[in-house]
């Protein structure tokens, strides 16, 4: 029963393009500069899903922060609850953010912490990618 499974975010990757679940292009190096904008993929296992008459109905909510390496926020946006609705009882999901680069960011390494809650089952996991800052 996935309702007792840990909420897992997993294979986090900044990417050029993203086509589907598993299929994607990262970007050949993690260096952004300020401004940029930049596509994030994630995926998600063991989140919950109801069934409705529209269908198996899941809700997830994403905060990404972007954290110095002494663990101090620099930079969070948080994003609107996704609702998805699937015929059948979905397996595979993952999601994608499309954001851009702080404008106030001093160029160095970086951690971005990408938070999910689904809002169903009331869990919550995280996941993290390391980046650069450089001057472009």
């Amino acid at each position: 029963d996935l309702g007792q499974a840990t909420l897992e975010v997993k294979n986090l990757a900044f990417c050029q393009r993203i086509q589907s679940f598993g299929s994607y292009n990262r970007f050949p190096s993690y260096e952004f500069a300020a401004t940029e904008p930049v596509l994030l993929y994630a995926e998600v296992n063991n989140f919950s899903s109801e069934s409705t008459p529209e269908g198996y109905r899941t809700v997830l909510r994403s905060t990404i922060e972007i954290l110095d390496l002494q663990g101090h926020q620099v930079w969070k946006q948080q994003f609107a609850p996704t609702e998805d609705l699937c015929e059948s009882y979905r397996r595979d999901y993952f999601h994608s953010y499309n954001f851009s680069m702080p404008e106030r960011i001093y160029a160095g390494p970086y951690v971005l912490k990408l938070t999910i809650e689904d809002q169903l089952a009331g869990k919550v996991a995280e996941g993290s990618i390391e980046f650069e800052v450089v001057d472009k």
